[in-house]
């Protein structure tokens, strides 16, 4: 599962290179680019999990990569589905902290990140199923305001998208 947006591109890519089939979930909220109602997640939770639900009983391996509120939506979608999922949060927000403590996968963010931060960093649990991995510079969307900086970011997400589904 992938959230739609720009560095979801590499994200997708390099779980396509590394053989994984890509399920691309853009919840309507995105497809209208407004933003999100908080009153809609429990909406877009159920309806990601049925969409996740009809086709899962096909794979051996499952990886959810989600960014910022998706990382609720993923934890949310795992909790509900009973099986091993491997996640990569990118950007995640606070509320994401115990489903990352929960499950096992690696967490991405920036230093610049205005939403999530070292203090929130500092509450994960790392261990052997556990990583965080912190940008320098970064922003929430994993940037900065420099192009040359954007993309050496970029190409730095994608050797960390590699790794982790190797």
């Amino acid at each position: 599962m992938v959230d739609s947006e720009k560095e979801f591109v590499v994200a997708g890519t390099s779980a396509l290179q590394s053989g994984f089939d890509l399920m691309v979930l853009e919840y309507g909220y995105q497809a209208a680019r407004t933003n999100l109602d908080v009153n809609d997640l429990q909406r877009v939770i159920d309806e990601s999990h049925e969409s996740v639900q009809r086709i899962i009983g096909k794979y051996n391996q499952v990886v959810f990569i989600s960014k910022s509120l998706g990382t609720i939506v993923a934890g949310e979608v795992h909790g509900k589905l009973e099986i091993p999922i491997k996640h990569l949060f990118l950007t995640p927000i606070k509320d994401t902290i115990h489903y990352i403590n929960k499950f096992n996968g690696l967490v991405v963010y920036g230093t610049k990140d205005e939403v999530f931060n070292r203090e929130l960093a500092d509450q994960i649990n790392i261990d052997k199923v556990r990583e965080v991995i912190e940008i320098p510079n970064a922003n929430h969307s994993l940037e900065t305001n420099n192009v040359e900086e954007s993309m050496e970011i970029l190409s730095k997400l994608a050797r960390i998208y590699l790794d982790f589904l190797k």
